[in-house]
């Protein structure tokens, strides 16, 4: 069995704030470069009527990257969605519980996310599938995003629920930076 000392769990959660800052300021950037190429097409919609025909595409696929590389940072800042409204009625042990089926539940999705991104990216590679757009784009490079960003949630969806199962309220640090 692995040794799982705290400097081996918090040199690993260390690596992990790493990889997944460095993919949500990847994932502002896109945003603004998206920012930036709507820009361009409703200057040249509007004043040249010379709308492009790949902005939109490339919009939708700047999308999908900064969502999916910025999801494991903000759940490490505790910035999804909560829903708290059983949390001062349930007592510690009931939100324990509460907090441990909310982790175990967010597992099993991401660990679908990976699974099934894995084996669609997988598919669009091996059959050279290519999203027929004004410029062409490779389906597999598009889709890589998606395992990524769910394994990158997948592993702080994992070190909460370690700290949930030793007693505490999980890893989030809600409201604060991290690191």
């Amino acid at each position: 069995m692995e040794n799982t000392t705290p400097s081996h769990r918090s040199r690993f959660v260390g690596g992990l704030d790493v990889v997944a800052r460095w993919c949500a300021y990847v994932g502002a950037a896109l945003l603004l470069i998206m920012a930036a190429i709507i820009g361009y097409d409703v200057t040249m919609r509007r004043f040249f009527n010379r709308p492009t025909d790949w902005a939109v595409d490339f919009s939708q696929y700047i999308m999908a990257y900064a969502t999916f590389l910025g999801a494991a940072w903000v759940l490490r800042l505790g910035g999804h969605i909560r829903m708290d409204i059983l949390d001062g009625k349930l007592g510690p042990v009931g939100n324990r519980v509460l907090s441990l089926f909310n982790v175990l539940a967010s597992l099993i999705v991401c660990a679908i996310l990976v699974w099934q991104g894995l084996a669609a990216t997988w598919d669009a590679y091996t059959f050279h599938i290519v999203m027929m757009r004004p410029i062409p784009v490779p389906k597999y490079a598009l889709l890589i995003v998606i395992p990524f960003g769910s394994l990158l949630m997948l592993l702080y969806l994992a070190v909460e629920a370690v700290q949930v199962l030793r007693g505490g309220r999980g890893g989030r640090t809600k409201g604060r930076g991290a690191g």
